[in-house]
């Protein structure tokens, strides 16, 4: 289908979705055989990857929903059990700048594979940003479940690969779903707040890509080594030296 008509492949549906959005959300394909299908879908609509729809499309396709009786609550629906993260992510999705990197970067079983298989264009989606500001870098690296994801230092580079500009983007405004203000952070602001970062190489996968941002304060002013330093966790070692992190992020960016 795809062959005969590649054009098909980048057409959304009444919630924003293209075929390839809807693949990335299919839970049943997992693994090697995901890889393929991406890749040949991406080998054939190559811009695939960075297809989403404007703030104005999400309006009118909002409208049509509820002209169809697909009501704001059936449409939110979260299943039981689903935590506030993964509400707001649902709604994401029907919003303007969602692209299937996005998708791709919530994906229980995210794998280096799976990044490169979005193709050439991948670079160009990694710095496209969401209704909330948040490229798919924003987004893997402020998943819950981030630090149960295997081969995690590598699939962090890999995303951040796609795209060193992204480490260095901040995020714009609220989603306004209640999560709070949101203060024009970069990933690296994601990454160096969690209370769950103790590895040293998982912040090395994605801030040696981009030095400089070391140097980029969100909007309260909050550089990268304060988020580290309000950390409970020791800093330095007995001679003085920086340890641990703080060590990771020195010896990235002086």
């Amino acid at each position: 289908l795809l062959t005969k008509c590649p054009a098909v492949g980048t057409c959304y549906d009444i919630h924003g979705r293209t075929a390839l959005h809807v693949l990335l959300q299919r839970v049943d394909i997992r693994g090697h055989k995901l890889v393929s299908l991406v890749k040949t879908y991406t080998s054939i609509c190559v811009y695939a990857p960075i297809v989403h729809i404007s703030s104005d499309e999400a309006e009118k396709l909002r409208q049509e929903r509820l002209m169809a009786g697909v009501s704001p609550d059936l449409d939110w629906v979260a299943p039981k059990g689903l935590n506030g993260f993964e509400v707001a992510e649902l709604k994401a999705r029907r919003t303007s700048g969602w692209t299937p990197m996005h998708e791709l970067a919530l994906r229980l079983d995210l794998s280096v594979e799976m990044i490169e298989a979005m193709g050439v264009h991948r670079k160009r989606a990694g710095t496209i940003q969401n209704f909330g500001g948040r490229t798919p870098l924003h987004t893997l690296l402020s998943r819950p479940d981030l630090f149960s994801l295997e081969d995690l230092e590598n699939v962090i580079g890999a995303m951040a690969a796609c795209n060193a500009e992204a480490v260095a983007i901040p995020d714009r405004f609220d989603l306004g779903l209640g999560r709070g203000h949101v203060d024009d952070r970069t990933p690296l602001h994601y990454i160096c707040a969690r209370n769950d970062l103790h590895e040293p190489g998982v912040l090395r996968s994605v801030f040696s890509l981009n030095p400089g941002a070391a140097m980029k304060p969100d909007r309260n002013g909050l550089l990268l080594v304060h988020l580290l330093l309000r950390r409970d966790t020791p800093l330095t070692r007995s001679d003085g030296k920086p340890a641990g992190l703080l060590a990771a992020m020195v010896g990235i960016a002086q």
